[in-house]
Parts: C-alpha cells; sequence; structure tokens
C-alpha cells in the first residue's frame, strides 16, 4: 500500500497559487489647501454665556411645559 500523504508531507508541489491584483488608486482630485486663520473666520462671536439652574430660577424662566418656575 502506498503511504498517504499530510498537508505538511515533502515532495508535494503547490498546483494552485493565487496572484492578487490590485486596483489602480484614484488620486484627489481637490488641492490640499490650510485651514484659514482664526482671524478671518466672520461668525458672530456670541455674548449671551450659559445659565445655571439658580440664575434660571433668579429670572422666572420657564420649564419645557411653559409653566412659570418662579413668579416674581
Amino acid at each position: 500500500m502506498s503511504q498517504k500523504k499530510g498537508i505538511l508531507s515533502h515532495g508535494s508541489s503547490h498546483q494552485a497559487h493565487v496572484k492578487i491584483i490590485a486596483e489602480d488608486k484614484v488620486e484627489n482630485q481637490l488641492p490640499t489647501c490650510p485651514p484659514p486663520s482664526p482671524s478671518s473666520i466672520t461668525a458672530p462671536k456670541v455674548n449671551v454665556g450659559a445659565k445655571d439652574e439658580i440664575e434660571l430660577l433668579r429670572d422666572g424662566a420657564k420649564n419645557i411645559h411653559g409653566q412659570q418656575i418662579k413668579k416674581n
């Protein structure tokens, strides 16, 4: 009887080879440019600061239901 050959046996030739063909990479058409300097940004400056819960209560603010939180 012939001896069975395993996966790691010697003398076997590799018949199935894999060839990987990479696609051509498309270059970005847009030119790269640095971001604008902060002095050239024209967004308006917001002067209103965030209020905490105590300041909202003192101002007589309303809750999400439209009810007055504190009456003056």
